[in-house]
């Protein structure tokens, strides 16, 4: 059994995978105070970790190749801001304008068609991922939790929603607007 140390603050995610194009995969930790941290999967050593005061507080973070270069980027919330973070040399490539996103959730894929991802957060934007352009920002929240699937049989996955934990909304984002029952 393996205790890691402290990690400045609640995980907040996990993932496993090739982060530093290695050919070996990582263990990926965030905190909700900010801090990242890449492990070893094999012997559990800290490979890397951002510095203590780079971020006062990370509230989503998803990883995913934006840029179609051999490793991922980290996306995520911090501080109000979207950040995208070069997975192998760790440093921050951009971050937003916009200083009031608090998405508690990340997705990236093709949602408007256009043969291109799109970076979307449950808050109610939807952000261009490889020129970083803010595309549409809905008036309300897209839920607290979403998933991505073609129910209208366009070959363009819709953001699905749900909300409250007892209802889900449909959004069609290269249509801007909610789903209406008919297709």
């Amino acid at each position: 059994m393996w205790d890691s140390d402290y990690l400045e603050g609640a995980v907040a995610g996990v993932f496993v995978l090739d982060i530093n194009d290695d050919q070996l995969d990582e263990i990926v930790a965030y905190t909700d105070q900010g801090r990242v941290y890449y492990f070893d999967s094999q012997d559990y050593t800290l490979l890397w970790s951002n510095s203590p005061n780079e971020y006062e507080r990370i509230t989503s973070l998803t990883i995913g190749d934006i840029d179609d270069d051999p490793q991922p980027e980290l996306v995520f919330c911090a501080d109000g801001r979207l950040v995208v973070y070069d997975g192998r040399d760790q440093y921050e490539q951009w971050r937003s304008d916009q200083t009031d996103l608090t998405a508690h959730q990340i997705l990236i894929g093709d949602v408007d068609g256009d043969d291109e991802d799109e970076i979307v957060l449950n808050d109610g934007y939807v952000f261009d991922a490889r020129f970083f352009d803010l595309e549409w920002q809905y008036s309300e929240p897209f839920g607290e939790r979403m998933g991505l699937l073609d129910l209208d049989e366009d070959q363009i996955p819709e953001v699905i929603g749900e909300f409250q934990g007892r209802y889900l909304r449909i959004f069609d984002i290269d249509l801007r607007r909610e789903k209406s029952l008919g297709r």
